[in-house]
């Protein structure tokens, strides 16, 4: 039986961690007094890291604008490798092109041609303007509901 420091209750051994620093090889707190201390001291340090994100915010945005511009395509290779999973030379090949695979526009829009990719798989698909990227996401990447489109403009068709 050992008693322990944080709720003064004796328990058994097999209630306490082990801990080679303390002469009887168990740590002090029992293992619900030890979880619920470090859950509040990770409740602690959340509402610390949020604090001082909140008290910061407008030196962290202009720290990461002037990151961003300072390299934007570093910035834009990363955002491709950690997203889709592309090869910095895989990604430069396929932006290389600056043409949309559905219309053949070479203006991206308000931004940059946009990666398109199937998210079942996420296999990369090709690159897009905004304006074919949105067809496609409204659509929900539906053939069905493309062809039903088509129909719908086929018969709508001003003569």
């Amino acid at each position: 039986m050992k008693k322990c420091c944080k709720c003064h209750i004796k328990k058994e051994l097999d209630e306490f961690n082990k801990n080679k620093s303390n002469a009887d090889g168990l740590a002090d707190y029992c293992k619900p007094c030890l979880a619920l201390y470090r859950s509040e001291r990770r409740k602690e340090i959340r509402r610390d890291k949020k604090k001082y994100r909140d008290t910061h915010k407008d030196e962290r945005n202009q720290y990461q604008n002037e990151y961003r511009a300072k390299d934007r395509q570093k910035a834009k290779i990363y955002n491709a490798k950690y997203t889709y999973g592309l090869e910095p030379e895989e990604y430069k090949k396929l932006i290389s092109r600056q043409k949309c695979d559905i219309c053949d526009t070479t203006d991206p829009g308000a931004k940059d041609f946009h990666i398109d990719h199937c998210h079942e798989t996420g296999k990369i698909r090709g690159l897009l303007c905004q304006s074919c990227n949105h067809l496609l996401g409204c659509a929900k990447d539906n053939i069905t509901n493309l062809q039903k489109a088509i129909n719908y403009l086929d018969r709508n068709k001003k003569v």
